[in-house]
């Protein structure tokens, strides 16, 4: 049985997508599936995403 939640709504898309550390094994062990996303990762990635833009607008050049 498919889930209605799949990592293709959700990560596949996400402007995130790539500093986040994507792991369908780190799924599994928050939610008993390796299709529905980590809310822990999801909340790492976006508190990565604001420190980075931050840091940019402190040192640039």
């Amino acid at each position: 049985m498919m889930e209605q939640y799949s990592i293709k709504q959700k990560c596949v898309d996400c402007d995130n997508r790539k500093i986040c550390n994507y792991c369908p094994a780190l799924f599994f062990q928050e939610n008993k599936s390796f299709e529905k996303p980590s809310e822990y990762l999801c909340c790492i990635t976006e508190t990565k995403k604001k420190l980075v833009e931050k840091m940019d607008k402190e040192y640039a050049c």
